[in-house]
């Protein structure tokens, strides 16, 4: 073959891919309307037209076509473009949920931790002869705090109402809460006056109770037991101890002291640094001096220069 047919032979192969190239349009136009045009044509004709869709077919395997997918849909708010995990609305509910649960958890804490335990208390008054329900104190491990029935014996008052629980479920309620100073007898010898703390004032309970586990939990005051007698002590000191009965029951070894002869004896007192120390809830007297000393109250008035007792008499718990 000379340089001249070659020349010729190319020449009818770029004719011919340019006849095909021309069939292209009309047979995507075939395909997309989804009919076939009957053409009267030369088996020539016929014969690029199927070059040209054998062409086409190629292009379409090389180079597919992305498929069109059916839309996102969200099926917590309906609306298109999303899914329910990308959702804000989806999100926001989650949230809320978790914050709902979180405060209802919240409200029972608060509502259980509102609601006082009288131990085995109740409101009728006792059978037992042991006992005496007016100026006793039970020594009881299932109250949660000091209770009394007696407003007489209340310092420091101040109203209160908490829903309290006796021991046959019955629900009353306190009238307010003070503190109570009673002097015990240690060993056949009374001992320094002892100040309660957070004592409840309930009206209808018929037992003046003694918070035991309140005052090992909260107060860090240590509890022994032994055959007879309830020992309770502060960094190994004796502070007060409750005698045990034969119906296993802890009566406190202590005389009460009421508030009304509290006040009566304090106007014959001196009024000194220990006097006002007594007032201001036994506040640290150097405190109190320096109260004085800068002058950051009105009406502290001194009429003695007895120096207090470094040592203060009465134990708080």
């Amino acid at each position: 073959m000379n340089y001249g047919d070659t020349v010729r032979k190319e020449k009818l192969l770029i004719n011919k891919r340019k006849q095909i190239e021309n069939f292209i349009p009309l047979v995507q136009k075939e395909r997309t309307s989804g009919y076939l045009v009957h053409v009267r044509c030369t088996s020539r004709t016929r014969v690029l037209f199927v070059r040209a869709v054998i062409n086409l077919m190629a292009r379409d395997w090389a180079h597919p076509t992305p498929t069109h997918t059916a839309p996102l849909l969200c099926s917590f708010c309906g609306t298109f473009n999303h899914v329910q995990t990308t959702c804000k609305h989806f999100i926001k509910a989650q949230q809320d949920t978790q914050d709902s649960v979180k405060a209802n958890q919240n409200a029972n804490r608060q509502h259980q931790q509102m609601h006082e335990y009288a131990g085995n208390a109740s409101a009728l008054k006792s059978d037992s002869d042991s006992t005496n329900t007016d100026f006793d104190w039970l020594a009881d491990t299932g109250a949660t705090s000091h209770m009394t029935p007696h407003r007489q014996w209340l310092r420091n008052y101040s109203p209160l109402c908490l829903p309290i629980k006796l021991a046959d479920h019955t629900i009353v309620y306190s009238a307010g809460v003070g503190t109570v100073v009673f002097y015990p007898v240690v060993n056949g010898k009374e001992s320094c006056s002892v100040e309660l703390t957070c004592v409840l004032h309930v009206p209808q309970l018929l037992n003046n109770l003694l918070a035991c586990l309140y005052l090992t939990k909260r107060k860090g005051i240590r509890l022994e037991v032994d055959a007879d007698t309830m020992h309770f002590k502060s960094q190994g000191r004796m502070l007060f101890q409750a005698r045990v009965t034969p119906q296993n029951t802890g009566i406190l070894n202590a005389v009460t002291e009421p508030y009304e002869h509290a006040n009566a004896t304090s106007s014959t007192l001196s009024i000194d640094i220990s006097l006002w120390h007594q007032r201001f809830c036994h506040h640290s007297i150097p405190n109190v001096q320096k109260l004085i000393k800068d002058d950051l109250v009105i009406g502290l008035i001194i009429t003695s220069d007895s120096k207090p007792d470094p040592i203060c008499d009465r134990y708080q718990c």
